[in-house]
């Protein structure tokens, strides 16, 4: 007998339980049947207690399903090795679990954390205060004016701008090797000759 089996009549009552529950906000009596037993599950102390029968036989079918595996192998003379502990279903335990905070877990008040002295956060409303929350470190470096108190420390520069830096700069380096040597570069010689221009003025 596997985990699967020992958990599948456990599950199934775990389910049910679940999607009848919905109907809690607009029916003031939810009528379950387990083992036989009715049970109005939109009242905690109801729900509590059918969800107590179905720990108990789920813990009974656990222990039968262990004890069944250590019989099977001490029969075998305690051969190989002794068979794993079977773990109990999280899942099927958290489902209960969810089961008898209904009412805290499905309260949409935004306000719930300050109106209440120990609020239960549903798995949405806890990933939406987790993504507002803000480091301790912040309040130590940030004053109540608004003003970044930290010591100021010097930015190192990336790999990827320190060579798009030097790129530019030997770029910016060559035009301006090139215009030095066309601004200092010798003209074209011209040559005079004095009697021509001697003739040139006397003319």
């Amino acid at each position: 007998m596997t985990q699967d089996d020992t958990a599948q009549s456990a599950q199934l009552a775990a389910a049910a339980l679940q999607k009848i529950l919905k109907r809690r906000k607009n029916d003031d009596t939810i009528r379950f049947m387990y083992q036989g037993a009715a049970y109005d599950i939109a009242s905690r102390e109801e729900r509590i207690s059918v969800i107590r029968a179905i720990t108990a036989d789920y813990a009974a079918i656990h222990s039968a399903c262990v004890s069944a595996a250590m019989e099977q192998w001490m029969q075998n003379g305690c051969k190989g090795k002794r068979p794993r502990p079977l773990p109990g279903d999280a899942a099927l335990l958290e489902a209960l679990a969810n089961a008898i905070l209904d009412e805290e877990l499905t309260d949409r008040n935004e306000y719930k954390v300050s109106h209440t002295e120990y609020p239960f956060l549903s798995e949405t409303q806890f990933r939406a205060r987790r993504r507002r929350e803000l480091a301790l470190k912040i309040a130590e470096e940030r004053g109540v004016d608004g003003h970044d108190y930290r010591l100021p420390t010097r930015k190192r520069r990336p790999q990827r701008d320190i060579g798009l830096r030097d790129r530019e700069a030997h770029q910016h380096n060559r035009r301006q090797s090139a215009q030095y040597m066309r601004d200092t570069t010798p003209g074209e010689m011209v040559i005079y000759h004095v009697s021509r221009l001697n003739n040139f003025l006397s003319t």
